[in-house]
This record gives structure tokens, C-alpha cells and sequence, in this order.
């Protein structure tokens, strides 16, 4: 609602409405809602503003080194940059609440189904509980990925090494096969592997058992499971694909199939809803319709409020 010489005020439903302060004292002759959930309001005095949707918080970090690592527990959310530099912030006070310094950069972050928080930096992988106190330290070792696999099992990527730990964090096996990989997913019976470009398959024991003559040259950046017998591959160029293990039929969404960029950073599943960043903003795409092949998809950028468009974490 804007006023004459008082601004504009927005409300939600019966709540007590709230003023934008760069309108203040403002006289506002229209107020329109774009695409992009942005306001937009005209004034006598000043021309025209815009503001992006205001359900969007940016935070400005304390760093200046590239971002390599992000894990979101709850309230909670760990960041760690290029420097070593571990950040620990508050998202409900919006306030940072501890930093940690390793000697080189925090290469990955993860929890486990324990609830364990998994951090390799520098040299060393160590396991923490949930209160980020230490547990195990695994010196000489580096994750670039870490991720679950069956019987609480926890499997990390990283340099030339494949390693997996028990439960309890014991180290049970550590594994350099011959090829440099950048992301996994762990099955009930096999590894999927992407290496520089192109998918592998190994068994638990780490024995190649085949490659995927037709992603030989795709750069895959992430595998995200859908279902049992469904895997969803993202990659620089080329967009997604959605392939089924069972028979290696697959389904391509990029720009010329119903999509609308083909770089994919990286996927995040939330119930029915995938999560997609790409170098277009972050978009959020119904599994059901992914798998019907109508890929309608509800997307946030720049112009929405986003720092930037591309979408890394």
C-alpha cells in the first residue's frame, strides 16, 4: 500500500504492516509485483525503485577467499573457504558464532546419518560429534567428497584415495585405484564414480566393473539418487540426465530438452523437491514432473535477490 509523503507499507494478512525505509516520506503512486516475487514502486518525488523479494537474506562473509565447502545443519551453517578458514554462523541470530583456522584450505563438510560432522582440511579428515567436538583424527588423508553408504558405513573421496570408515570411525580400508575422481554415490552394491569426465562403476572392494560409453566425455559435477534403480547426473555443458541403472537408459534436460542452462554445480533433494544450481540461479524442479518429462520449474536469480547467479553449494 503506498501513501502520499509517508511511503509504503506491506502487509500479511492482519499482521502489523512494515515500511521500507528507502520510501520513507516518499509519495508512492504504484506498487506492482513482478514475476520474481520483486516490488516495484513509483514516486513524485524520486522515479521509480525496485527491491528484489524480500523473503531473500544475503549475509556478507568475513573472507574474501573462494568458498569451498557448505553444510547446513538446522539452525547451523558451517562454511569453509580456500584460506582454511571455518566459519560457524547462526542463521536464526544472523550472527557468526566461532571461526577455526586450519593451515590450508577446508576441502569438504559433512554430516552422517549419526550425526557426526565430518571436516577435512588441510592434511587431515576429522570427525566430530554434533556439538563439533572431536572425535577421530585421520592425519594424511584428504576428502574433496564424503558421503554414506549401507551399514553406517561413511565413504570419502579424495586426492587419489577411496576410503571408507565403520560407525564407530574406525578406518576399515583405504584404496588408490588408478584413476583420479571428483564425486561419488555409494549403492547397496556399487560405487558410481565420476572422474575428470566420464562415469564409472566399481564394487565395494574398489574392483573396476565397467564404464558408461556414452557420459565418456561428460563432465560430471554431481549424483544424486532419485530411487533404487535411478540415478540424476549433473555436468558442466551438458545439463542433467536422468539414467536408470538397471538397463542405462537415460533422459537429458539441457537446453535444447526442456531446460534452461547446461551447467549444473550441484543438486540437493528435499521430499519431492530437487534443488538445482546452475550458472542461471537455483531452481527448484518437482520429481514427480522430472520423471513424467515435464520439467516446469519455479527459479530464483540475481533479479530475485540472489548475490549472484551462479550457484556452487
Amino acid at each position: 500500500m503506498g501513501y502520499l509523503n509517508h511511503g509504503a507499507e506491506i502487509f500479511k494478512g492482519k499482521e502489523k504492516g512494515w515500511s521500507p525505509e528507502f520510501l520513507r516520506n516518499k509519495s508512492v503512486t504504484k506498487v506492482f509485483q513482478d514475476s520474481a516475487h520483486g516490488f516495484w514502486f513509483s514516486t513524485l518525488e524520486s522515479g521509480v525503485y525496485h527491491a528484489p523479494d524480500f523473503r531473500i537474506e544475503n549475509y556478507s562473509l568475513p573472507t574474501h577467499s573462494r568458498l569451498k565447502a557448505v553444510l547446513s545443519m538446522g539452525d547451523t551453517v558451517l562454511l569453509g573457504d580456500q584460506s582454511g578458514n571455518l566459519f560457524i554462523y547462526d542463521t536464526g541470530a544472523k550472527k557468526l558464532l566461532s571461526k577455526r583456522t586450519y593451515q590450508y584450505a577446508v576441502y569438504s563438510l559433512f554430516q552422517d546419518r549419526f550425526r557426526n560432522v565430518w571436516i577435512s582440511a588441510g592434511v587431515d579428515i576429522i570427525r566430530h560429534n554434533s556439538r563439533l567436538q572431536v572425535k577421530n583424527r585421520y592425519p594424511q588423508l584428504i576428502a574433496t567428497a564424503l558421503t554414506d553408504g549401507p551399514e553406517g558405513c561413511t565413504w570419502a573421496l579424495g586426492g587419489i584415495r577411496i576410503t571408507r570408515f565403520d560407525q564407530q570411525g574406525t578406518l576399515i580400508k583405504s584404496e588408490a585405484p588408478d584413476v583420479i575422481y571428483r564425486t561419488m554415490h555409494v549403492a547397496d552394491s556399487a560405487l558410481y564414480l565420476a572422474g575428470r569426465t566420464g562415469l564409472h562403476v566399481r564394487d565395494k572392494e574398489v574392483n573396476f566393473r565397467g564404464a558408461l560409453p556414452a557420459f565418456s566425455d561428460y563432465k560430471i559435477t554431481q549424483i544424486q539418487p532419485i530411487n533404487d534403480t535411478t540415478l540424476l547426473l549433473a555436468t558442466l555443458g551438458n545439463g542433467l540426465f536422468l539414467v536408470n541403472t538397471k538397463t542405462w537408459n537415460y533422459r537429458q534436460f539441457d537446453t535444447n530438452h526442456q531446460f534452461l542452462t547446461n551447467n549444473v554445480y550441484c543438486l540437493n533433494r528435499s521430499d519431492s523437491t530437487l534443488w538445482i544450481g546452475t550458472d542461471k540461479g537455483m531452481v527448484a524442479v518437482s520429481i514427480e514432473n522430472l520423471f513424467n518429462n515435464q520439467l516446469e520449474f519455479y527459479q530464483l536469480s540475481r533479479r530475485a535477490g540472489l548475490v549472484g547467479d551462479k550457484v556452487n553449494f
